[in-house]
């Protein structure tokens, strides 16, 4: 696990917001990448079209489904 992630799942991160990282994203930071592929059943090439077309089917756009919070965008305006 790199650096970063580890300071992601120890709450440690540079923010002053607490991050949430669910256990799946965790157990992904913590093995091989080829592993980590491997359980998100793609390649380091990317998902084909069939793949592409029958994830959308399953999960849908990656929208959000809601407008960001007020302090999401003050952060937004904020950024260096």
């Amino acid at each position: 696990m790199n650096d970063k992630a580890k300071h992601v799942l120890n709450g440690r991160g540079r923010s002053p917001y607490k991050h949430t990282v669910s256990s799946r994203v965790a157990d992904l930071c913590q093995c091989a990448p080829e592993d980590a592929l491997r359980q998100l059943e793609t390649a380091r090439a990317g998902l084909t079209e069939e793949q592409v077309e029958t994830r959308r089917e399953q999960y849908g756009l990656n929208e959000v489904s809601h407008s960001p919070s007020a302090t999401f965008r003050a952060r937004r305006r904020n950024r260096p």
